[in-house]
């Protein structure tokens, strides 16, 4: 079920593509992906540049937003209060005064920034399609981020205010998860390719390429039959998520393909969303270890626990009968790819509370399931 789980979790950010290059197949955002190995309750943590804050997602209180902590892991508490909506992919202004995040305030997601302590909200983007993944450059002078404002997601760059918006190219696979290089010439995104005609999710392909800002120049980075996912460049080279050894584990590869190399974590679970920290030179991520919370590691995988929030995610007995069975999954698989406010979404299943039904929601049933259970 582990090897099922992390497959359908690179599908989930894949069928967000998906859904919209390809509207005639069915398959779930491939955020969701992640689903199946369970929706970390603490994920994408980013360390301010001058101090000595962190920022990450939670769903403690409910619905997933944006959280601050010490870098210690003390003080958590969330940074953006809206009961309402989700709250993603936080990332700090190279000078520390400024955040960006994601948002479906209004109903799709948009960029924001605000100030440190969550004040100063503004609204960057205005779109009806989906925009996510907000990465300022190294020098703070432009945002890149994912939009689905053609009709399928594609990388885009912009000013800090919204301004001068262009796409960077435009990829033939389906994209997501971009982060600049440490000279700020290129960028690092995942690229996932649509499963054969007639295939299963569980042969979707995620791996790594970089493309120059005009994309006149595009290369690949990690080849193979593996889900790459959540790359961050730094000047150590690439960390990212992989199932090349069956769960989500840590990976480092240089910026010209070359150096792949395994973190050596002893995890019980899968470990994703990796970001370095540019004061320390360590590595934070998300750990399905100790109820999936933060921790750091160094290059030679020693690893600390950072913050201890209690795992408060929908175990996902959908219809509420006091067990996890095949009908839970039906019920899951009857409002796939549905969203908030569509007909025939069902906030039931909607396990991790993001507002979509997707591979996350199905993995986190799917890996709960008794043993031996066969849906189909």
């Amino acid at each position: 079920m582990k090897n099922s789980s992390n497959l359908i979790k690179a599908a989930f950010i894949l069928a967000t593509s998906l859904l919209a290059a390809f509207p005639a197949i069915s398959i779930a955002s491939p955020e969701t992906e992640e689903g199946f190995l369970s929706p970390p309750m603490s994920a994408s943590p980013v360390a301010a540049p001058n101090g000595g804050k962190i920022l990450f997602v939670s769903n403690a209180t409910g619905r997933k937003t944006i959280w601050s902590a010490n870098r210690d892991g003390s003080d958590a508490k969330p940074l953006i209060n809206w009961p309402e909506s989700i709250q993603k992919d936080p990332d700090w202004s190279p000078d520390g005064r400024k955040i960006v995040f994601s948002s479906n305030r209004g109903g799709t997601y948009n960029i924001w920034s605000a100030n440190p302590d969550g004040g100063g909200l503004m609204q960057i983007t205005a779109n009806v399609e989906d925009n996510e993944y907000p990465r300022y450059s190294p020098n703070g002078e432009k945002l890149i981020f994912t939009s689905d404002r053609t009709g399928k997601r594609e990388i885009w760059i912009m000013n800090p205010d919204g301004s001068e918006a262009r796409a960077v190219g435009l990829q033939s696979i389906l994209v997501s998860d971009p982060t600049w290089s440490p000279n700020g010439r290129e960028i690092a995104f995942v690229g996932c390719t649509r499963p054969p005609d007639g295939g299963s999710i569980n042969e979707t392909v995620c791996n790594l390429f970089a493309t120059t800002l005009d994309a006149g120049s595009t290369r690949q980075l990690t080849t193979g039959k593996f889900l790459d996912w959540n790359p961050d460049w730094g000047p150590n080279g690439i960390v990212f998520s992989s199932s090349r050894t069956g769960g989500q584990r840590l990976w480092v590869v240089n910026g010209n393909g070359s150096g792949l190399s395994q973190l050596n974590l002893a995890t019980r679970g899968s470990d994703e969303y990796p970001r370095w920290d540019r004061q320390t030179g360590r590595i934070l991520f998300s750990s399905e270890d100790r109820d999936n919370n933060i921790w750091s590691t160094d290059i030679s995988g020693g690893k600390v626990q950072i913050t201890r929030i209690a795992n408060k995610t929908n175990g996902g007995d959908v219809n509420a009968d006091g067990s996890i069975s095949c009908l839970d999954l039906a019920l899951i698989r009857s409002s796939f790819g549905r969203k908030a406010g569509q007909a025939g979404y069902d906030l039931r299943a909607d396990l991790n509370q993001d507002g979509i039904v997707d591979a996350r929601d199905l993995g986190v049933a799917s890996k709960r399931l008794p043993s031996g259970s066969s849906c189909k």
